[in-house]
């Protein structure tokens, strides 16, 4: 496919993803109940970053096992953003998409027979009612709007005072402390908006909690990633320190018009992700992608170059916001292929061999008469 013209992001500054509430799922911010527990397994995000539009759809996606019924986290944007449901079969395509190749071999002869051997690769219906207009019981509150999608109970808030969106938020039954407002100051005297979300699960639910997916798109001249955390606990900095502390795994999908790395804040300091996948996407893959999504307004035309990171850190360098610039390595990277090892089918080789010795005889026998 032809590549088109690369157009060139601008700086790039972060945004935050908060995960805030009854109690809290996802990096950014954990608050449980009393008594509870929130156990974040595995976070997986996309972002398409439309440079032609100025719009960038922030998607994300996690599992995390808890012993809540209800879970809430906020999202900062610089503007209001519009929701769209997202098919979580997204995520399992791109995930099939940027697999290493499976190169099938036969065991070597003196390999032992039996079984098969491989390496794998580490691995809306909406009730939309806009207000913008103070609530009763936070009069320095704006409520943008609200709406139920995929489960989730969705309400956007704005105000001058990080400590108004605190109290709103713990009169609607969130789950907090002061750190929240300590966190969220910086994004409101930015006018940035706070987005607030929060879903529950059926009582005789059990196991790991996988989120339905939403997408938040909004207009912004920087793409991000929310990766900001509060400083960690003392718990969790001795958990670290006697090397007890469970690995997390973030996987970013990052869509644009071209390769892209990740710095952490405005200095560029490096970051713990590495790129696992990088290139150019067909026409078809591109259609099996935005099948699962719904996006609204128009989307960018040409070419997108999907580049996958992952990052294993833990605990995570979360004093600054991820940032993604254009990378100076414009060149295609794929993972390595992985060599399954098949078992040999003796039968079907004893029988080849049975075919190739009876074309020897039929052309030896002639001869051998005419000698």
């Amino acid at each position: 496919m032809t590549k088109n013209n690369r157009r060139k992001l601008g700086p790039v500054i972060g945004v935050l993803l908060a995960v805030l509430a009854t109690p809290v799922a996802w990096s950014c911010y954990v608050a449980p109940r009393p008594g509870d527990y929130v156990q974040i397994a595995q976070e997986t995000a996309v972002i398409l970053w439309d440079a032609e539009h100025q719009v960038e759809h922030f998607i994300r996606q996690g599992s995390f096992a808890t012993s809540s019924r209800d879970f809430g986290f906020l999202v900062p944007t610089p503007t209001v953003p519009e929701f769209s449901e997202v098919d979580n079969r997204l995520f399992s395509e791109l995930k099939t998409l940027t697999a290493p190749q499976v190169i099938r071999k036969p065991y070597p002869r003196s390999a032992p027979a039996g079984g098969c051997g491989c390496h794998a690769f580490p691995g809306s219906e909406a009730s939309r009612n806009a207000i913008d207009s103070p609530t009763p019981s936070a009069k320095a509150v704006t409520v943008h709007s609200e709406q139920t999608i995929a489960g989730q109970d969705v309400v956007v808030l704005s105000a001058d005072d990080a400590g108004a969106i605190s109290e709103w938020l713990q009169e609607h039954e969130y789950a907090i402390d002061e750190s929240l407002t300590t966190w969220m100051t910086p994004y409101v005297e930015q006018g940035w908006k706070i987005t607030a979300f929060r879903f529950s699960r059926a009582e005789t639910a059990t196991g790991d909690l996988q989120s339905q997916a939403v997408c938040l798109s909004f207009a912004t001249g920087q793409p991000f990633y929310p990766y900001r955390e509060p400083p960690p606990s003392a718990a969790v900095e001795e958990q670290a320190r006697q090397g007890r502390l469970a690995e997390r795994l973030l996987r970013v999908y990052f869509l644009g018009s071209e390769r892209v790395e990740g710095r952490l804040g405005a200095e560029k300091l490096a970051w713990p992700g590495r790129t696992l996948w990088s290139r150019d996407l067909t026409d078809e893959e591109q259609s099996r992608g935005f099948a699962h999504l719904k996006l609204p307004g128009e989307r960018r035309t040409g070419t997108w170059r999907l580049t996958e990171f992952e990052d294993r850190a833990s605990p995570r360098p979360g004093s600054e916001d991820l940032l993604f610039f254009p990378s100076e390595d414009q060149s295609s990277f794929e993972r390595p292929p992985v060599i399954e090892y098949v078992q040999r089918n003796e039968t079907e080789s004893r029988w080849l061999l049975i075919a190739l010795a009876g074309g020897v005889i039929a052309w030896l026998r002639p001869r051998t008469r005419r000698a």
